[in-house]
C-alpha cells in the first residue's frame, strides 16, 4: 500500500513534465541502487573486495 501511494504521488506531482518525473525516479533508483552497494561493501560481499 505504501509503495503504491508513493509511485501514485510521483506521477501526480509532475502531470505536464514527465522528463521531471524521470528524473525523480532515476535519481531514487540510484540512491537505492548506491545505498544497497555500500551495505553489501560494508559486509564484504562485493566481487572487488
Amino acid at each position: 500500500m505504501a509503495s503504491a501511494h508513493r509511485s501514485r504521488g510521483l506521477c501526480c506531482s509532475s502531470p505536464g513534465n514527465p522528463w521531471l518525473t524521470a528524473a525523480l525516479v532515476l535519481s531514487s533508483a540510484a540512491i537505492l541502487f548506491l545505498g544497497v552497494y555500500a551495505v553489501l561493501e560494508t559486509l564484504g560481499l562485493t566481487p572487488g573486495s
